[in-house]
């Protein structure tokens, strides 16, 4: 029973050696277990964004902070505007990963930030997949297209979570095996 143990571990951190291996260019940090090969693969797959690349962090070390004013909407009425980020503090800088745009009270609260939530409960660790970063002295900016922990993955463009039966939506937040 212990060789099979012993055997099992083996396998397993082979396996994750060889994915920091063979794609040294796309998992920047240690994944923790999260990401899969197919994980890896969905910047190239479904986007062909091959300037995306995956950062994993400690889920105690991201924070949430978001700026709010006050803008016209489509139909020319005042609304309140959000613009979010999580941001991830290490000893080589500050990474802030950011939504593409500006984002109606309706929209953060009722949709973003109660998903963020479920998946900030949902592991120790969390992986994000963002093109960039831009950088200066002290951030790296980024912007995120999926969020994965081991049991949720949140993504920010269709088709990026995918789940059996259903097609994503854009910020689309499916639960993994």
């Amino acid at each position: 029973m212990n060789i099979f143990i012993l055997f099992f571990i083996s396998l397993s951190v082979l396996a994750d050696d060889n994915l920091k291996k063979n794609y040294n260019d796309v998992l920047l940090t240690d994944d923790y277990g999260i990401l899969t090969e197919s994980d890896l693969l969905i910047p190239i797959k479904s986007t062909g964004r091959n300037a995306t690349k995956w950062q994993c962090f400690p889920m105690k070390n991201v924070k949430l902070k978001y700026e709010t004013w006050k803008d016209t909407d489509a139909l020319g009425l005042m609304d309140s505007r959000y613009e979010y980020s999580l941001s991830i503090k290490t000893n080589m800088g500050t990474h802030i990963y950011s939504d593409r745009h500006g984002q109606n009270y309706e929209s953060f609260w009722k949709i973003i930030y109660p998903k963020w939530m479920k998946i900030k409960k949902s592991g120790k660790h969390i992986c994000f997949n963002g093109v960039g970063p831009i950088k200066d002295k002290e951030n790296f900016y980024w912007d995120w297209d999926i969020m994965i922990t081991k049991s949720r993955c949140l993504s920010y463009f269709a088709n990026d979570c995918y789940t059996e039966n259903k097609m994503p939506k854009h910020y689309t937040e499916v639960k993994r095996n």
